[in-house]
């Protein structure tokens, strides 16, 4: 088998990236971009060094990983030149480049979680996503398996109810989890000028959508990646700027809120903001957009203005004071979020079936009539 270097992580800027190079030569190679410090390490063994290219020249300061007995990997900076210049050393040194789906095919990525670990890691955005999918081959779902796979042993069928129920909420929980590699959908509601492109530049930390005191000057939705934060957890969400919701006659005023409501619909969280600073005066409209939309986040904008998310307390006892101008509140906003998505709380060890294969098994587990069917379903849950 050819010798091959491999990017484990995606292609964008990271503060890390993942190279593995995997072969009969792996060592060789290794050792040639490593000037010579990686030569001898044992599996599991890692050091410190500085990645040099066939012109001897230092191209980055890496840590290189023996992670199998023809597996190494380098732990570089994410910046994409780097990255680039780290390959092309790896390919100097012997090793050809391929694609992650291309060394799955060949068996180079291992069996199993393992393997399929590998094939996820590309898909995480923030370091809440990478911590618990590198956690699944030694703890996770691995751990989760074998734990249940020793409790099984010896039990009669009446017995395996339990298992089916671990199974069953383990593939609940996943469906939550599985926002953390596909960004869930936040929709930004309200009436015109509530604030709500103010609001979304704010969470995403930049100018994308354009703001006006000149209600209606959203006519369109708008959406980008944004990062929400609870503590320590960092979750990747698609956030959707709408156009203002309002009664109107204007054609095209009506098409953009229509677009607003099928936005809203099919997103997995919607954000209702309304103007906290506007008098309440018990508007038809307000109480609607309040019905249409209930079960979201309710937020009130203009908080740090004079009596600013007093004005709607009656109507909003849930509802989340924030000012999109200052920042007040946002921290509460962006939790608030992460709880209806059920990923406020992530433990970076907990189990998580990520593929659908791990999936399949699961619910193949759920239904298991014996205890050999599920011992049987429970190994290969990690070995494929």
């Amino acid at each position: 088998m050819k010798t091959v270097v491999v990017r484990l992580t995606g292609s964008g800027v990271g503060a890390i990236a993942g190279v593995l190079v995997a072969g009969v030569r792996a060592m060789e190679v290794a050792g040639k971009v490593t000037g010579g410090k990686a030569v001898g390490l044992r599996v599991n063994g890692a050091v410190h060094t500085a990645i040099v290219n066939a012109a001897g020249e230092v191209v980055d300061d890496a840590m290189a990983v023996r992670v199998g007995e023809e597996h190494f990997e380098l732990h570089t900076h994410g910046g994409t030149a780097v990255v680039a210049a780290v390959i092309r050393a790896v390919e100097e040194a012997g090793a050809q480049q391929v694609s992650l789906e291309k060394a799955n095919r060949l068996g180079l990525l291992g069996r199993g979680i393992a393997g399929e670990v590998m094939m996820a890691m590309p898909l995480t955005r923030t370091i809440t996503a990478v911590r618990l999918i590198a956690s699944q081959a030694e703890e996770g779902l691995t751990r989760w398996a074998r734990e249940w796979r020793a409790w099984a042993e010896g039990k009669a069928a009446g017995e395996l109810w339990r298992l089916h129920a671990a199974a069953q909420w383990l593939l609940e929980r996943s469906r939550s989890l599985f926002f953390l590699l596909e960004p869930p959908r936040v929709a930004i509601v309200g009436p015109p000028n509530a604030g709500k492109s103010t609001l979304a530049n704010a969470l995403l930390g930049r100018q994308v959508a354009i703001t006006s005191a000149i209600a209606g000057t959203t006519r369109d939705w708008v959406d980008a990646m944004a990062t929400f934060v609870a503590g320590n957890i960092q979750v990747a969400v698609t956030l959707i700027d709408t156009a203002g919701v309002r009664e109107t006659s204007d054609v095209l005023e009506l098409e953009s809120i229509s677009r607003t409501h099928q936005q809203a619909y099919g997103a997995d969280v919607i954000v209702l903001l309304m103007d906290g600073s506007r008098p309440q005066e018990g508007g038809a409209q307000d109480r609607a957009m309040l019905e249409r939309y209930r079960g979201g986040v309710v937020a009130m904008n203009k908080c740090d203005l004079e009596g600013g998310g007093e004005t709607f307390a009656e109507n909003m006892e849930s509802g989340i004071r924030v000012s999109a101008k200052t920042g007040a509140g946002l921290d509460e906003l962006m939790r608030a979020v992460l709880v209806e998505l059920d990923l406020a709380e992530v433990r970076a060890d907990e189990p998580f079936a990520f593929s659908k294969r791990q999936r399949d098994v699961l619910v193949a587990l759920s239904l298991a009539e014996d205890t050999p069917e599920a011992l049987s379903l429970l190994e290969a849950l990690v070995i494929g």
